[in-house]
């Protein structure tokens, strides 16, 4: 029984375009820069509880932004997944944050409630 054999630049050719293909896959980045100055914000302000810190739980949150039929900020809050003293502390500081990075975000994409 005959096995057929693969030529050597057909093999090269094989794996060159997997390298190729996963390097551009692997590169390729979806990222939300237009928000990074209210991720600024909330990073300068926003401060992680001791209780969390000495306990060490991991916290898993997304923050909630309301948005008006006019297209403004009626609130900010924490998703009520997260442990309670995370949302305190940002119930503290969420008067702080700097909103107009999301008021910009808000009317170039056009959105609405």
């Amino acid at each position: 029984m005959q096995q057929e054999q693969t030529a050597p630049g057909v093999i090269i050719s094989v794996k060159l375009l997997l390298i190729i293909g996963l390097t551009v896959i692997l590169n390729t980045v979806y990222a939300q820069n237009d928000n990074f100055a209210f991720q600024r914000s909330f990073i300068k302000q926003f401060r992680y509880p001791q209780a969390l810190k000495n306990s060490c739980i991991p916290t898993f949150a997304n923050i909630l932004i309301d948005v008006s039929a006019k297209g403004i900020i009626t609130n900010i809050s924490i998703t009520d997944s997260a442990p309670r003293p995370f949302i305190d502390q940002f119930e503290k500081i969420k008067s702080l944050l700097d909103k107009a990075p999301l008021d910009s975000i808000i009317h170039e994409k056009k959105l609405k409630s």
